[in-house]
């Protein structure tokens, strides 16, 4: 599909088919800025467009934004210069399989598509047996409900399904880079759109660009070496510069640096996702019991200030005896009635059945596509040379699955919790419901007759066990909120041991009796620490790419117009024939 992206005066990013026709478009948020740049990734997959200081990496797919990122640590000034290439990582085959070809191949041909890869050479089977991707079947991650423009992402299939895009066979030995210039002469550096190198600054090169501006970039696939064309003012007069850059980081890494761009790629995304399931979980859960507990507000305030007692005690010495205090009576007949009986159990029906589906459907799904994607980088760790050329540390990726095993056990908990307290509130339901009739009926007519023979058939202690338990403390709230001391028993080289095995131990002794609370942070607790240990992941592994990328002296081109220029690199240069 041929597309054509335009900034238009509106200050939107208009993307048409060649014969006119609209996809989609993209507008700026309110107060950002202006749209200084656009640029499409080599594959035609996504368009980066530039506003002020922030960059949005939008689908082309979906015409949705799959990232959106503020430079505002590495530099203030605004954006004015994007550059998106693909590289080769074993430059010497490529030129061996593109010499053995019967037909010339356009470069751009190459590169240009993921799906077609280098179907056109033959394929290194050890090498793409090793490279073959297990997280392709997996079950896909389920859609989320819409919860505002940041997880409106999860919201549609399709944007699912590129943003979880498994690599495709043959393109491991490429690396898309992304290069983003501000005004101040701040280069970003980034791979598979999310994974950051890290930031240079052409300052470095030399004095005479302390105050030049990038406004173009240009690069070759068989190259590491890209350029930057830049401009300094100087006495009214604009100087054009060549800035040359080296990514060595691409042959030093070779065919693992685009898997493991990949996989950061995708382990970032799935934290995004884990991080909205998580809320959309403690959302429903809130929702499930604020009617509830409005409901009993109410009745308890009159118990206190007329028997002494509340709902809780009131509901049970009702189930056990029989005898409904008076008050108690009133509430059930005329303010909760059969109405507010429909209200409260739909409530709650739903925020159990919800909270089951989000656990069963994206939870846990995403936690294990977690754990087999660390266990990809985990192998990479282990059994090639790493830590010099990838910056991955096997010990931290052990720490990282032991967080996935904690919070593994702690999804199915949650899940058994959930299963559990429905079946008990379903039996609660059914005995309001057949209470409010009964309190309803007159004593002696036939209908009253007819409830009371219905007392023996219900599950009395299930009934029991949720009005002392989840009616006013469900469990669910325990596994979903954090600990106020939950920190001090991250430090486990005071307790020793791994972090599954005290997650384990305490969820032994709370549910023997041992304990009443969890030490231990809940979900969201666990999702901080994972994230954490990512961090700190990321920040090794871009801090041994930014070792291997290096920024050459300028080369004067004398005086240009930087607003009508166009830079391109080539493989080697044509020799003029004599006659």
């Amino acid at each position: 599909m041929d597309l054509l992206a335009l900034a238009a005066a509106d200050e939107r990013v208009h993307v048409f088919r060649l014969n006119g026709q609209k996809v989609f478009g993209v507008a700026k948020k309110e107060s950002v800025g202006r749209i200084t740049d656009i640029k499409w990734k080599p594959n035609g997959q996504s368009i980066a467009v530039a506003i002020g200081n922030s960059l949005c990496i939008v689908s082309a797919h979906t015409g949705k934004t799959m990232y959106e990122k503020e430079y505002t640590t590495s530099s203030k000034a605004p954006i004015c210069c994007l550059g998106w290439a693909s590289n080769f990582t074993d430059v010497a085959a490529v030129r061996e399989r593109m010499a053995n070809l019967e037909h010339s191949v356009a470069m751009d041909e190459s590169t240009a598509s993921e799906e077609t890869g280098n179907s056109q050479y033959a394929p290194d089977l050890p090498i793409e047996l090793a490279f073959v991707d297990i997280a392709s079947v997996l079950p896909k991650l389920s859609t989320l409900p819409v919860a505002g423009t940041q997880g409106d992402i999860f919201s549609s299939r399709l944007s699912l399904d590129t943003l979880f895009k498994p690599l495709p066979t043959g393109s491991a030995d490429r690396a898309d880079l992304l290069i983003v210039g501000h005004e101040d002469g701040t280069i970003h550096l980034s791979m598979s759109e999310d994974f950051s190198i890290g930031t240079l600054r052409l300052k470095d090169a030399g004095p005479s660009l302390s105050t030049s501006k990038p406004f173009l970039h240009s690069s070759h696939p068989l190259s590491t070496t890209h350029a930057l064309l830049a401009s300094t003012a100087s006495k009214g007069i604009q100087e054009l510069q060549l800035v040359p850059f080296d990514l060595r980081l691409i042959s030093i890494a070779g065919r693992e640096l685009s898997l493991l761009a990949s996989k950061v790629t995708e382990l970032h995304n799935l934290q995004r996702y884990l991080r909205q399931v998580q809320a959309q979980i403690s959302g429903e859960i809130r929702t499930s019991q604020d009617l509830p507990s409005r409901f009993m507000r109410n009745i308890n305030e009159t118990l206190l200030e007329k028997s002494d007692c509340t709902w809780v005690d009131a509901a049970y010495h009702l189930v056990v005896t029989g005898h409904c205090y008076s008050e108690v009576k009133e509430w059930l007949v005329d303010e909760l009635g059969e109405r507010g009986h429909k209200r409260w159990d739909k409530a709650v029906n739903l925020g159990y059945e919800n909270v089951r589906r989000l656990t069963h459907e994206s939870l846990l799904p995403a936690l294990d596509r977690l754990s087999v994607l660390i266990s990809r980088l985990r192998g990479l760790s282990r059994f090639q040379s790493s830590d010099f050329s990838l910056g991955l540390s096997t010990l931290e990726l052990d720490n990282m699955l032991d967080s996935m095993n904690c919070l593994q056990l702690l999804a199915h908990q949650l899940l058994k919790c959930v299963v559990s307290e429905l079946q008990r509130f379903g039996a609660f339901s059914t005995w309001l419901r057949h209470e409010i009739e009964k309190q309803a009926a007159e004593p002696a007519s036939a209908s009253a007759q007819e409830i009371a023979e219905k007392d023996m058939s219900f599950d009395h202690i299930s009934i029991l066990e949720y009005i002392q338990g989840a009616m006013t403390n469900s469990q669910m709230l325990a596994y979903t909120a954090n600990t106020e001391d939950g920190g001090r028993a991250w430090d486990l080289e005071v307790e020793g041991g791994l972090l599954f095995e005290l997650y384990k131990k305490d969820m032994d002794e709370v549910s023997s009796g041992l304990r009443s609370q969890r030490r231990l942070p809940g979900l969201s607790g666990l999702i901080d620490h994972f994230q954490k240990q990512s961090n700190v992941l990321f920040e090794r592994i871009s801090e041994t790419q930014r070792r291997n990328v290096h920024i050459g002296a300028p080369i004067s081109l004398g005086a240009g117009n930087p607003t009508c220029a166009d830079m391109r690199m080539v493989d080697e240069v044509a020799q003029p024939k004599h006659g």
